[in-house]
């Protein structure tokens, strides 16, 4: 009689992939308007109660996706991009 085996073991999405999947769904389904200014990294971590690393992962992913675009100064932080047609999958 054959043992059973174990269950294959899924590696579960990074906490950074699940933070940029959910802003991202928020962006393109226009919870998130074009030109909204984002909390802060460590606002962000607070209210979903995760590390700024994991945030600063995922805004940077956000990012390199045409979705956010970060400004530097005073009036500086992370805003919303227009998404375009390539963006939407």
């Amino acid at each position: 009689m054959l043992k059973s085996l174990p269950k294959a073991v899924l590696p579960r999405p990074r906490l950074s992939d699940q933070i940029r999947d959910e802003l991202k769904r928020m962006i393109l389904h226009g919870d998130l308007k074009r030109g909204v200014k984002l909390p802060t990294e460590e606002q962000l971590a607070a209210q979903l109660k995760v590390s700024k690393v994991s945030v600063r992962e995922a805004l940077r992913n956000l990012e390199t996706e045409g979705l956010i675009e970060k400004r530097r100064g005073v009036h500086g932080g992370s805003f919303v991009a227009h998404p375009g047609s390539e963006k939407m999958g």
